[in-house]
């Protein structure tokens, strides 16, 4: 039997080799970059949602580069509905 290899019990009692998975290397950012270059958005936008989500450092930086961008800021002002455009109504 191979040595990588772990017995496992099923739920049956039946006895199933199981591999071991990799090991997580570390990645340069070039390689990063080549990997997830493979992604479309909507892919992309589901993994980065769940990261923000589990990881505190992920959501650090994304609040970081939200709040470099004035647009993404909203603003309240007493009296003005959430829905108000900055389009000029010509009445």
């Amino acid at each position: 039997m191979d040595p990588t290899k772990k017995q496992k019990l099923d739920e049956n009692g039946i006895i199933s080799a199981v591999s071991k998975p990799n090991p997580i290397t570390k990645l340069t950012p070039q390689d990063g970059r080549k990997l997830i270059k493979q992604f479309t958005i909507d892919q992309l936008l589901d993994i980065l949602q769940d990261a923000v989500c589990c990881h505190l450092d992920v959501l650090f930086v994304v609040r970081f580069i939200t709040n470099q961008d004035p647009f993404q800021r909203k603003l309240f002002i007493r009296g003005l509905g959430w829905d108000t455009t900055t389009q000029l109504n010509p009445h």
